[in-house]
């Protein structure tokens, strides 16, 4: 099967018998974990250039909130300023004139 993600690949994997992965990034991680839900009969082989499964990423600090959750954009446009980005569509507007010049 050369596309996992594709309905009649999926249909494929079902029917009995042993299944080889290529390679153990993260679509074949999917692909893995699909495929014990459907509870098939037949092994499932990974098999990876390097011998390794993808790695965690490192952990890191959440994202600071930005955005006030009683007084909520109702656009996207609203949320830009809100961001943290600080530019209005007036400082947009002067800086295309100066660039312009």
């Amino acid at each position: 099967m050369k596309q996992p993600v594709r309905r009649r690949s999926s249909c494929e994997a079902r029917r009995a018998g042993d299944i080889l992965i290529i390679g153990t990034g993260l679509t074949s991680l999917d692909l893995l974990l699909t495929l014990d839900k459907t509870k098939r009969e037949g092994k499932i082989h990974l098999l990876s250039r390097r011998g390794l499964f993808p790695q965690p990423h490192k952990k890191a600090a959440p994202y600071p909130a930005f955005l006030d959750p009683d007084n909520l954009p109702k656009t996207a446009r609203g949320a830009v300023p809100a961001r943290g980005h600080g530019i209005t569509s007036s400082q947009c507007a002067r800086d295309r004139l100066a660039s312009r010049a």
